[in-house]
Order: C-alpha cells, then structure tokens, then sequence
C-alpha cells in the first residue's frame, strides 16, 4: 500500500466470541519453508500451536530415508540450489524448492550411511566411502525394517504427547489423560509386543509378558472411559 494513499490508520481488537479471525503463520528461517507442508492439511485455527516447527525435522528425515540414495540426493540438492540462487523464487514454489534442497542434503547423509549410491554395489565402493556405510538395507533388511519400525512409534508418541501438553495448558486434564498419557503408555507397552509378534524380533520373555499384562490393563482403561463424552 506503500505510495498509494498518505495517510493510513490501522486499528486491532481482540476476536469476538464466535469469530474465527484469519490465521498467519510465523517461523523463523528455518522452518518456514515447511509451512507449506502445514497449509496443505489446513491451518491451525486460532489459539492452537502452529505445529510447523514440530513436523519439519520428522518430515525431513523420513523424505531422506523414503530416497536413501546419495547420488539422488545431490542431484536434488544441486538443481533446486541452482534454481534457488538464479531465480531466487518466491511464495510457494520458493518454499517448495527450500524443502526439496534441505531433503536433498538429509538423503545424501542417509545415503551415506545406508550404503546407497545410484544403486552401486557397496562392495565396490572406495574404502574411505565405505567406511560411512553403517547399515546395508539390501544385506540386512530386518534391521533396517526395526528401524523404520522404531521411528515410525517415536513419531506417533511425539505427536501425541504434543497433544497431551495441550490439553494440559487449555485445562482439560481429564482428556489429557485418559486421551492422552493411557494412550501413551498403552503404545509403549504394545511396541515390544509388535516387535516379537510382527516383526520377529527377539526380546526378553519377562519383558513381554508384563508388557501384555499392562496392555491388557490400559486397553480396559480406554474401553471404559473412550465414551465418556456420550
């Protein structure tokens, strides 16, 4: 509006009850390319956490490991940098492009590690290179599986005890528990459970067995107050 009109006067208030203001997000450099990724699943509404700076470094990571080749990641990296610098793009497509250049780094790093590049055989790699190498998915694929596995219950008890916080700051610590922290622990419990049932993982049978006494327990917890609401 700069240069179009003299004078300006802005005036704020507070939301009245029942309104539902416009919502803008705010992160700093590093996160906020990964608004785009929030506003693809809609924004948060007004007095929620913007949960941007949350998703991003899971977000990274699991795009890495989806590739998992060195050589992808820096033909990645290389080209969106390359756009970045020369025509500097804007809005969503520059977001956009900074989320694919930061992924194309992270896969080099998990290729590395993973022994990926360009699908070469990793028995032919260097033996400077191959030192970087600490899993061969090809070679050892359960372990890799268990990884995945692991990854994917620590996701899901981030985003649930981001959840859990919430509701214990809006005051609603009914939900926050039996919603929340039973649901918490039942997963914990369950997790050794899947990884010697599903996975055929090996565990310590005392273990697994007061995991399924106590998963037995918090899941009658969770039938009993699940509809509570009702």
């Amino acid at each position: 509006m700069r240069g179009r009109f003299e004078e300006i006067e802005m005036s704020f208030r507070d939301p009245v009850e029942g309104e539902e203001p416009p919502i803008a997000l705010d992160n700093g450099r590093l996160a906020r390319p990964y608004e785009f990724v929030t506003t693809l699943y809609g924004q948060p509404v007004y007095g929620e956490a913007d949960p941007t700076p949350l998703l991003a470094p899971f977000f990274v990571l699991f795009f890495a490991m989806m590739l998992s080749d060195a050589g992808y990641g820096i033909v990645l990296s290389t080209l969106t940098g390359f756009i970045l610098w020369k025509f500097k793009p804007a809005g969503g497509i520059g977001r956009l492009m900074k989320i694919l250049f930061t992924g194309g780094l992270c896969t080099i790093v998990v290729g590395l590690f993973t022994a990926g590049i360009l699908g070469i055989d990793a028995r032919l790699f260097p033996g400077w290179l191959r030192q970087f190498s600490l899993i061969n998915p090809l070679e050892e694929p359960m372990t890799m599986l268990y990884i995945s596995f692991l990854m994917g219950v620590v996701h899901i008890l981030f985003g649930m005890g981001i959840r859990m916080i919430a509701h214990f700051k809006a005051g609603m610590f009914a939900e926050a528990v039996l919603d929340d922290l039973v649901w918490i622990l039942f997963i914990i419990v369950l997790a050794p459970l899947g990884f010697v049932g599903i996975l055929g993982g090996d565990a310590p049978a005392r273990l697994v067995d007061l995991c399924g006494k106590c998963a037995m327990g918090l899941a009658a917890v969770v039938f009993l107050t699940g509809g509570r609401r009702h």
